[in-house]
């Protein structure tokens, strides 16, 4: 499976390849405590999972005779239905021992969604800080977190949140270095194609901005001239139902616990009197 995102989204760049809808998710739930999990959904159409596993094999041995297409097709539809990767070997879009300290792999899935393949990874993380701090983790080989997920900012005052910036993302499309006429040749191809960032928290929010409500979860969903438009990509969404960022701070060993307004004072402004602002 190594290898295989970055051909795809290469490919993403040939117009005759391109012969089906491609969908691009993210889907970030955020528990009160600031702990949650991050869901990557990439779907592809089959047609180009064939080719870039075509290419892969010529890439790898470019004095080979080229395979039949149809038998590569049989294979890759074979290995994808059984929970393989296209080139038959597991799915291992994300290596477990790459995550940092507070961050667990949940889940990483390949298979056949009608005539499109989707790529779906699951993160878990103890801390949202750690999600924010992961934007170097390998993702296939060839591409990072960082360029699917982009920045985000978390500020928390008490038990008020908010969380803002830009994440979807999806590298040289989202990355502001293309063209007018790249632009242009980009919006033609993607007509179909659809871009979604989810949030969906049991806290209560009370700013969605752009995004639409949809009982737990805020949407925003783009077209493909929506995503190359940064401005577009803003999110700001405000929530109320935090756990306060920081607790009262233990004695230290040796020392006698405060007693009295002192003690309830320091207390008070530990549990959440003050702002705490992290990001990337």
């Amino acid at each position: 499976m190594r290898r295989l995102l970055p051909l795809l989204i290469a490919l993403l760049l040939l117009p005759a390849v391109l012969s089906g809808c491609f969908h691009l998710k993210q889907k970030l739930i955020l528990n009160a405590d600031l702990s949650g999990e991050l869901h990557l959904t990439i779907a592809f159409p089959l047609d180009m999972v064939i080719e870039a596993t075509a290419m892969a094999e010529g890439m790898e041995d470019p004095e080979a005779p080229a395979r039949d297409r149809e038998i590569i097709a049989a294979e890759v539809r074979a290995n994808i239905e059984a929970g393989k990767a296209p080139d038959g070997t597991p799915n291992e879009s994300v290596d477990a021992g790459d995550l940092p300290d507070g961050m667990t792999l949940l889940g990483q899935d390949f298979g056949l969604v009608g005539d499109n393949t989707e790529l779906t990874i699951r993160l878990g993380f103890d801390h949202i800080d750690r999600l924010l701090e992961a934007r170097e983790l390998p993702i296939d080989d060839g591409k990072s977190l960082g360029e699917l997920v982009g920045p985000i900012t978390v500020t928390q005052k008490g038990r008020k949140l908010t969380l803002s910036g830009q994440p979807l993302q999806m590298g040289e499309l989202t990355s502001g270095s293309m063209n007018k006429e790249e632009a242009d040749m980009a919006a033609a191809m993607f007509g179909d194609g659809s871009f979604t960032f989810e949030l969906q928290t049991p806290m209560k929010v009370t700013k969605a901005g752009s995004g639409t409500v949809d009982g737990d979860t805020v949407r925003w969903t783009y077209d493909i001239a929506g995503l190359l438009d940064p401005a577009n990509r803003d999110i700001a969404v405000s929530m109320v139902g935090a756990k306060p960022a920081k607790k009262a701070k233990k004695p230290k060993a040796g020392k006698k616990p405060k007693k009295g307004k002192k003690a309830k004072k320091d207390a008070d402004s530990d549990a959440g009197g003050s702002s705490d602002k992290t990001g990337i």
